[in-house]
């Protein structure tokens, strides 16, 4: 299947994040792949908050935080 581009890839995030919150920005990558709207965007709520408890416990940084928000969510702070 052709991907849908749900996400801006012209968003880098460079900073190391931690490895959950890694595994499910992937997932989130495949249903964009597969076309599976709907487990994208029940997968991305979850990935926003562990964005915010990743943050909040100082794993990640604030810009990182909202790199994701951005790139994945098209949410703009």
């Amino acid at each position: 299947m052709a991907k849908t581009n749900w996400y801006n890839e012209n968003i880098v995030i460079t900073e190391s994040i931690p490895e959950f919150l890694e595994n499910m920005i992937k997932d989130l990558e495949e249903f964009d792949r597969k076309a599976d709207e709907i487990s994208y965007y029940s997968l991305f709520d979850a990935v926003e908050m562990q964005s915010k408890k990743e943050y909040n416990n100082k794993h990640i940084s604030y810009e990182t935080y909202t790199k994701i928000l951005k790139k994945y969510g098209g949410i703009v702070l």
